[in-house]
């Protein structure tokens, strides 16, 4: 009886259960078609953004590159210039090829006026010069018509460059090269307006005032160039050239007022010692505080010889 009962009574439940599924799989409701989204496309989803947010990474944004505008090959150093070619009468196939002011431009600095080689264009002669700031303003008053070289300036023997610069009124500035026949590089020069780049230049008014003293040029540690020494006036006092800390050649030195006062001679290259199998340094030509010569080396020379 008792398992009669039990089997009843699983049998019940298993009914019980078998009704019950369907109804509740048949109460599920059906989607409408008005509610479905329906979309050809898969959405983009970033997962980058939150962690680059997170983690305080800022992503580069790419930047529109801005047209560059073309540079006026007219201006140079702030001064509209004007091209001319000049050829050399002499040399056929040298031509130099330069930039100059039409306009003659005042001083900025008391101090260029220190500088002894001032580079012009001589429209008449058709030639480029240098020279003092006093002689190219006694030429301009003249009514000559002179221009200071500003700008790029190109030097070609046979169509081939041999020596490239820029001048700054008149004044090298920046760098200069010079090359041979084959295009090796053989000199390499910086400047600032007129002076070696590196040279040391000392004043009567200060470390930063307008009256020079002295110039020393320097290259690689080493005296290399023009030398100059000025009185407290402006005038020079010595000039003369120095080759790797030897003098060389000759050096002239002047009195207070200007004139010359004597000149030296020196070996014609730093390794050398002697002068025409002379011993350096040995005096050519003296001058009185008048101007009047009274020493000259050429005619000791010649009687010495004779």
């Amino acid at each position: 009886m008792y398992r009669y009962k039990y089997f009843i009574s699983a049998f019940i439940f298993t009914l019980l259960l078998g009704g019950v599924a369907p109804y509740t799989l048949a109460q599920t409701p059906t989607p409408n078609k008005k509610d479905v989204l329906e979309t050809d496309s898969i959405p983009e989803i970033d997962l980058d953004t939150e962690e680059d947010e997170l983690l305080g990474i800022k992503k580069k944004r790419k930047k529109k590159k801005r047209k560059k505008k073309k540079r006026d090959k007219k201006r140079w150093f702030g001064y509209s210039t004007k091209k001319t070619y000049v050829r050399n009468r002499s040399r056929r196939y040298e031509l130099e090829i330069v930039r100059y002011l039409d306009e003659w431009p005042d001083l900025e600095q008391d101090r260029d006026k220190y500088v002894q080689e001032i580079y012009y264009y001589d429209a008449k002669r058709r030639r480029v010069r240098s020279a003092k700031w006093a002689k190219i303003r006694a030429r301009l008053k003249k009514g000559d018509k002179l221009y200071l070289l500003h700008g790029l300036y190109r030097k070609q023997i046979n169509k081939k460059l041999r020596e490239k610069g820029y001048f700054f009124m008149g004044m090298k500035h920046s760098t200069w090269e010079k090359f041979d026949r084959k295009y090796i590089l053989l000199t390499k020069e910086k400047y600032n307006r007129g002076w070696r780049k590196n040279s040391k230049i000392s004043y009567y008014d200060g470390s930063n005032g307008q009256k020079i003293k002295e110039v020393i040029p320097m290259y690689h540690k080493t005296k290399h160039g023009m030398y100059y020494f000025f009185y407290d006036n402006g005038r020079i006092a010595i000039k003369g050239k120095y080759q790797y800390n030897q003098k060389i050649k000759r050096w002239t030195y002047y009195y207070k007022g200007g004139n010359r006062k004597k000149m030296e001679q020196y070996p014609n290259r730093f390794y050398q010692t002697l002068y025409n199998k002379k011993e350096t340094p040995f005096d050519l030509y003296r001058w009185n505080a008048r101007g009047q010569q009274t020493y000259d080396y050429t005619r000791d020379y010649k009687k010495g010889r004779k």
